[in-house]
């Protein structure tokens, strides 16, 4: 996977956005519960989001991929700092999310417009401040997040927000965007026939 090639902190950074972009779409749970299932007895206050696991595996691939704790292990405290991370980061982007979400009135937090905005606000925080020297950085996190979007063999309207909100504030070109996009899927696409292949 690519994420080697980022520095210590771009891959914190990435891991983050692919978590996000994993739950964009994914269903609101009030006490375990859907929309269609919550009641009068329904703590409203429990809001968690549903994960897909597919997407959660390739995070996890990710995760061992980067080898967080092999540059930056020269002292005790940096090691358990990753380890940390490693378990909090996921929950502290479902609780950011959630949080945003939970200001909406209850009809309207699965309402696409409503989940891109809410998502927007979080990307744009997530990102503030982030810059790279090197040009290729962000087309790389881009290609990392695209293959988390395509998991589930589709890219959603919320995801594709955002990708392209992504592209925009790292200002990724419009053809290397359709680019990276396509060599993505044609990856996404090889890898489901191997997938089929083996398992026929």
């Amino acid at each position: 996977m690519l994420i080697k090639l980022l520095s210590h902190s771009e891959k914190k950074l990435l891991l983050k956005l692919c978590k996000l972009l994993a739950i964009s779409d994914n269903d609101l749970l009030w006490d375990g519960k859907t929309i269609d299932e919550v009641t009068s007895n329904t703590n409203f206050n429990s809001l968690s989001i549903k994960q897909d696991k597919q997407k959660e595996e390739l995070i996890l691939d990710l995760i061992r991929s980067s080898a967080l704790k092999d540059v930056s292990c020269s002292t005790r405290a940096s090691t358990l700092d990753d380890e940390n991370f490693i378990r909090s980061f996921s929950h502290e982007i479902e609780i950011r999310l959630g949080n945003i979400l939970k200001e909406l009135p209850i009809h309207k937090v699965n309402m696409t417009a409503n989940r891109i905005s809410a998502v927007s606000g979080l990307l744009g925080d997530l990102l503030e401040g982030f810059s790279s020297k090197k040009p290729e950085t962000p087309k790389i996190m881009l290609y990392e997040l695209i293959l988390v979007a395509l998991k589930d063999g589709s890219i959603s309207e919320i995801e594709m927000s955002f990708l392209k909100e992504f592209q925009q504030r790292c200002g990724i070109e419009g053809f290397i965007f359709d680019d990276i996009l396509e060599r993505a899927q044609s990856l996404n696409a090889e890898m489901a026939k191997t997938l089929a292949i083996i398992y026929e």
